[in-house]
């Protein structure tokens, strides 16, 4: 119906299990080939699909490795004063992409079969050693330091919190999904129950993390709907006299002034509200800088954010 076809050269056939015995029923058997349109598609262990290798037991080992190098590339050809920001803005996202898939909590079975316990992949700690190794040549410190020691001093959040931290974004975002997407019946269904075998990373990071998407608040970012007519009246007067006789002529019970100005080189902004006959008042102002680092219109603003603060 979009008129779009698949590439046959591009198709890969993997048989995802983690069983190692082979079929007693079936001696000797193998996957087959696929033939489609006469294009021979040979099974394969891995694939790598929508940038993530996939390996026929999902356990992302390759991936890891892909990754590994690619992290330790990156870093090899800079220099060590920028190395902690070009380690935040490039090597990280490029590691964690998808990280949620790989990279959640694993809920294992206690013995005891009264609970689960919460623990990282091998992979998280994997890739830790590059996190280490930023540390270390940024401080310029001797391979012997303790790591949690670099992570404090390069101001570096451990790996396995970091990782917790974007998992759970991640998670609090699809909770939050509307009823029309398609993700949101899965999502909910996931977090509602979780099954003892065969379980997804969904699983993993509802009940990881325990969110319940149908306990998730709304907050509005506004109060009001920006169509809805403004309850402030604002007055702009054409001098100061003008703005007396408009005081005066005013009889609304609270009135806020508010105003910005550059004075013997200096910026800032002030805000005055009053109550009744300027019985009760309240004050706020600030004062941004000098005049060579500030403009007027930065201290009107300021002037409008202290009104609203009161």
């Amino acid at each position: 119906t979009h008129f779009v076809d698949f590439e046959l050269t591009k198709t890969a056939s993997v048989g995802f299990t983690r069983r190692h015995k082979p079929d007693p029923g079936r001696p000797g058997h193998t996957r087959p080939t696929l033939v489609i349109a006469g294009q021979q598609i040979k099974p394969s262990k891995s694939h790598k699909y929508i940038g993530v290798i996939h390996d026929q037991e999902l356990r992302f080992h390759d991936y890891a490795q892909y990754t590994y190098g690619k992290g330790s590339y990156t870093l090899r050809s800079c220099n060590y004063m920028y190395l902690c920001r070009l380690y935040l803005l490039v090597t990280v996202p490029q590691m964690l992409y998808a990280v949620d898939v790989w990279g959640a909590l694993s809920l294992t079975l206690n013995a005891d079969k009264t609970g689960y316990t919460r623990r990282h992949s091998g992979l998280v700690k994997k890739l830790s050693r590059i996190q280490r190794q930023v540390s270390t040549q940024a401080l310029r410190a001797m391979f012997s330091t303790a790591t949690d020691m670099l992570d404090a001093h390069a101001n570096l959040l451990p790996l396995p919190l970091l990782v917790n931290k974007l998992c759970t974004c991640l998670a609090v975002r699809m909770s939050t999904l509307p009823k029309a997407h398609p993700l949101c019946t899965v999502v909910q269904k996931s977090a509602k129950c979780l099954i003892k075998h065969h379980q997804t990373p969904l699983h993993h990071l509802m009940h990881g993390f325990e969110i319940d998407p149908p306990s998730t608040e709304t907050v509005l970012s506004v109060r009001r709907s920006p169509r809805l007519p403004s309850p402030f009246t604002m007055i702009v007067s054409e001098d100061s006299e003008r703005a007396v006789l408009n005081e005066e002529d005013n009889t609304a019970l609270i009135k806020v002034f508010s105003d910005g100005s550059v004075l013997e080189g200096g910026v800032g902004g002030a805000a005055v509200l009053v109550e009744g006959d300027w019985v009760t008042w309240q004050s706020l102002r600030v004062h941004l800088g000098s005049k060579e680092e500030h403009t007027i219109f930065d201290a009107e603003n300021v002037g409008l954010v202290l009104a609203l603060e009161l």
